[in-house]
């Protein structure tokens, strides 16, 4: 699992496989999750509301 995270702040999981499904990732896929985990972490909370209700992302309740 590949998770963009902020501490105290925001949580984000970009990209989920089992190892025994593919290899490691490649250098240039990396370099495009970092970039889409950055825009993730700082996405307005008015980008995510929108991201969620257009079915684009799914929030996660951790039951906290």
């Amino acid at each position: 699992m590949i998770v963009a995270y902020r501490e105290e702040n925001r949580a984000v999981c970009l990209y989920a496989f089992a190892k025994s499904d593919r290899d490691n990732l490649g250098s240039d896929e990396l370099v495009e999750l970092r970039k889409l985990g950055l825009n993730w972490l700082n996405a307005t909370p008015k980008t995510i509301f929108n991201a969620v209700e257009d079915g684009q992302i799914q929030e996660v309740d951790l039951g906290e």
